[in-house]
């Protein structure tokens, strides 16, 4: 399953409210295992991917580390889907608004994702998934190497849903 320490610990570039991401994708890259997110033959940037690259932006902006600064993310579209090459890198740019804890995520000049994340008084331990994306998995998407989630329930936003992984001892 992917965890944090997968993605960039910082985007490079950018200023105090934007980050860059770039994703290697190689035999020998540490991105290779983006791989297993392949749908319909195309391999697909994650969508909790997105959430996690808004997340870290936040994190910089405020001087924290993302492990500790809880956040709620609301109003999150997925406009459109970035498609890995089989080789080559992609660069994804965060743009964060302070005044409106409003996001973007853009491939180039192309906004893929946009929402709000803030600050939450409370740590959230679950990983929220879109109506869509659970009903690829019930689809049974092709997802090498992932864990599939065991169990799922409603979470009071209305349109969520939250998903945890239970892995074996």
């Amino acid at each position: 399953m992917p965890t944090a320490e997968r993605f960039p610990s910082s985007g490079s570039g950018g200023s105090a409210t934007s980050s860059n991401f770039t994703f290697e994708m190689s035999p020998t890259s540490p991105d290779k295992y983006l791989e297993g997110h392949c749908i319909d033959g195309r391999v697909l940037f994650p969508a909790t991917g997105y959430l996690v690259l808004a997340w870290k932006t936040l994190a910089k902006f405020v001087g924290l580390l993302p492990e500790h600064l809880p956040v709620a993310f609301e109003d999150v579209t997925i406009h459109r889907a970035t498609i890995l090459p089989k080789t080559g890198a992609v660069t994804l740019t965060v743009h964060y608004m302070p005044s409106s804890n409003k996001f973007d995520v853009s491939e180039g000049e192309t906004l893929a994702v946009s929402g709000k994340v803030s600050f939450c008084s409370h740590l959230l331990v679950f990983v929220l998934v879109s109506m869509t994306l659970f009903s690829f998995i019930l689809k049974g998407i092709n997802e090498k190497g992932f864990e599939r989630p065991q169990h799922w329930d409603h979470c009071p936003t209305q349109g969520a849903q939250v998903c945890w992984f239970m892995s074996p001892l």
